[in-house]
């Protein structure tokens, strides 16, 4: 992660635990500079299903705005 990125984790199992059917989720509050493309890489999805996930439209990014992202499970 870039410098001063700090995603938070949030899940309702423990990691590695989650039920199936149940994607791990982390939270990241949008920065002045950061780009759907960029946020996309640093937690390995693509840029268009984080769009989608957030309904992201027109509008773009606004900083200070929480995104959802939802995470490989490793099972």
């Amino acid at each position: 992660l870039p410098a001063g990125a700090a995603p938070t984790a949030a899940s309702a199992a423990p990691a590695g635990k989650s039920p199936a059917g149940k994607p791990r989720v982390a939270r990241y509050t949008v920065k002045r500079g950061d780009t759907l493309y960029s946020i996309a890489r640093q937690f390995n999805v693509d840029h268009k299903d984080l769009a989608r996930w957030n309904n992201i439209g027109a509008r773009g990014l606004q900083p200070g705005q929480q995104l959802t992202v939802r995470l490989a499970r490793n099972d």
